[in-house]
């Protein structure tokens, strides 16, 4: 793709394919560092090296990536090429109307189902400048009218953080390592060796569905928008908002995900009297550092970003925040990520720091499909149709020390 408004979209997909190369050595050196623990019983200094160097070199092209993407976004704004039209792009409604399985459907007028999946690797194997437009252009309809604004930059999401999987069972199961005993001594000549500990436990997560539904009348198999905006801004918009907070507070067990809120670790310990958020997010930071991981990515609500992004210093100066324009969320070099299952009030809010990339998953069953069917309760006396959106997925956490959770978070 040529240069755009002045920005070489070629650098960004360059930086996208490079970042994918770093992410995939951190898993490698994490996968090496696991196990040398299983076999040796310790993870030797070179592996340790070259896991802190793939994960330095990870998160300075994704600095680098997302700053590309922000500037990409801003021209897009300031020159009305918001729109996915002139890009060549399809939203996920677009693709499923003009699929041959739905132009069937409505060409003869069939009675029974369509079923269109989604890949999820299809839509994260696109460039990074597509993913950026689409993040944009999601669920608005190319011919919007005046007023509405976008988002300033593409929003991360808990997904993104997570390391991506997939399973073809109903369970995905793991062993964790529990507890460690650590009796390592100087022994004395002809004294007997002290013997160090560890336990383990065997995690068994369940795949549980997220789904729902909508009717909508016959006369929309005709009217394409309409339907695209039932599919676009409704029914999937729906699947991910709840598949967001199972992945943060999932109270486990049947029918629900092991969220990595759920199982983190508290702050401890607490800080002291006047510690702003700021400093309290360092601390959280400071707690996965001395338990052996490496931090990238933290968790806060909206309201809270907008307060540290207020926060000003003796002489009325914004510590962070820049009023003339927007800046990508990060503290102390981590990406924040924005998300209104976190909780936020009047006395106080939650927060959560962790090593998201390397000690969490997701593992999907089932992606993200579309169901339509005009035989469902009284839908064929009444010219009505049914339209369902669901997916099936689990969710893993490695290691719970990794993650740092503060639910006292003074606003």
């Amino acid at each position: 793709m040529p240069p755009f408004d002045g920005i070489d979209i070629r650098q960004i997909e360059t930086l996208a394919r490079d970042l994918k190369g770093a992410s995939d050595e951190v898993r490698r050196n994490f996968e090496l560092m696991t196990t040398e623990q299983k076999n040796l019983g310790k993870v030797t200094l070179e592996t340790k090296a070259l896991l802190d160097s793939a994960m330095t070199e990870s998160g300075k092209l994704g600095l680098r990536t997302s700053e590309l993407e922000q500037k990409m976004v801003q021209v897009l704004e300031q020159s009305g090429h918001m729109g996915v039209r002139g890009l060549g792009l399809k939203s996920i409604g677009q693709m499923f109307v003009e699929s041959d399985r739905y132009k069937d459907f409505v060409a003869n007028r069939r009675s029974g189902n369509v079923r269109v999946v989604f890949d999820e690797k299809a839509l994260d194997d696109q460039p990074l400048s597509t993913k950026a437009i689409l993040s944009t252009a999601w669920g608005v309809v190319p011919d919007r009218q005046p007023g509405i604004v976008p988002l300033r930059f593409p929003p991360l999401t808990i997904r993104s953080l997570m390391a991506p999987g997939r399973t073809t069972s109903n369970a995905v199961e793991f062993v964790r390592e529990a507890t460690f005993t650590n009796a390592a001594a100087v022994v004395a000549e002809g004294a007997a060796k002290p013997e160090s500990g560890k336990t383990f436990t065997l995690v068994s997560n369940p795949v549980v569905l997220i789904a729902h539904w909508i009717k909508t009348s016959v006369q929309a198999l005709q009217d394409l928008p309409q339907l695209r905006s039932i599919i676009d801004s409704n029914l999937l918009l729906g699947l991910r908002q709840v598949e967001e907070t199972q992945l943060l507070f999932g109270a486990g067990g049947a029918g629900n995900l092991n969220g990595i809120f759920t199982q983190a670790t508290a702050m401890s310990p607490a800080p002291g009297v006047g510690t702003t958020t700021i400093d309290v997010i360092r601390l959280m930071i400071l707690q996965v550092q001395l338990a052996g991981f490496i931090p990238d990515g933290i968790v806060m609500h909206p309201t809270e970003w907008a307060l540290v992004e207020m926060a000003k210093d003796t002489t009325g100066q914004y510590i962070i925040g820049n009023p003339i324009g927007a800046i990508t969320p990060r503290l102390w070099g981590i990406p924040v990520v924005l998300s209104q299952g976190m909780t936020t009030g009047a006395a106080t809010s939650n927060a959560l720091v962790g090593a998201f990339g390397t000690q969490s998953q997701i593992f999907d069953r089932m992606d993200a499909a579309i169901f339509v069917s005009t035989e469902d309760q009284d839908n064929f006396i009444k010219n009505m149709i049914t339209v369902l959106a669901e997916e099936r997925l689990t969710s893993a956490v490695y290691n719970t020390a990794a993650f740092v959770k503060r639910t006292d978070l003074t606003p």
